[in-house]
């Protein structure tokens, strides 16, 4: 019966293999090296290991919903290039979203320290997180701290319900019926920056 799991656990991670497992096999120095240049290898590293996330988390007076961009420092953030579209679900049963790119630009609010990674978190209320309303993101980033290459992400919840927290789904597509939100750049000029002391 041992033997039996083992070689279906075998089977089983040979053929799961996480982003990270398959670009170290398929690496310079892996089983099956795909000879790309070094600058290809270390921008597709760059896509696994700071790719952004996005999730709920339950606060005292509001719960947050909280954006986070391992790949940009926040001080750089102006010159990141990163830009986002954003829907609000205002109806589930309908399926209802809203464009709500520039609401959520102006209400984000810094949480991170200028030197650290940029973290963003926006506040969702009570009456919002049991309104059964919800969010879709769609974000763009450069991997890379200079690169001209471009990624897209896109993060979606139909509740905003945070109890004990969880991370957002990434999803290929959104939802939305129409896709019309407008792609805004994020700079610091646009958030909620926390009082100085």
């Amino acid at each position: 019966m041992t033997g039996l799991q083992l070689g279906g656990e075998w089977i089983y991670n040979r053929n799961n293999l996480s982003k990270l497992d398959d670009w170290l096999q398929q690496g310079p120095w892996g089983l099956r090296d795909a000879q790309r240049p070094l600058a290809a290898e270390h921008l597709r590293l760059a896509t696994i290991t700071a790719a952004p996330s996005a999730g709920l988390q339950p606060g005292k007076a509001a719960s947050l919903f909280i954006l986070q961009v391992p790949g940009v420092i926040t001080a750089e953030l102006d010159d990141s290039g990163i830009s986002l579209a954003a829907y609000w679900l205002s109806n589930l049963q309908r399926n209802d979203w809203e464009p709500w790119s520039e609401p959520l630009l102006y209400q984000f609010k810094l949480l991170s320290k200028l030197h650290e990674p940029l973290l963003l978190g926006l506040e969702i209320y009570p009456q919002e997180a049991n309104a059964q309303h919800g969010l879709a993101i769609e974000l763009r980033y450069p991997p890379l701290a200079g690169s001209d290459s471009v990624q897209t992400k896109r993060f979606e919840s139909l509740t905003l319900n945070a109890q004990q927290g969880k991370p957002m789904a990434e999803v290929t597509l959104l939802r939305v019926r129409t896709a019309n939100a407008p792609s805004l750049s994020l700079t610091l000029d646009t958030l909620d920056l926390p009082a100085t002391s």
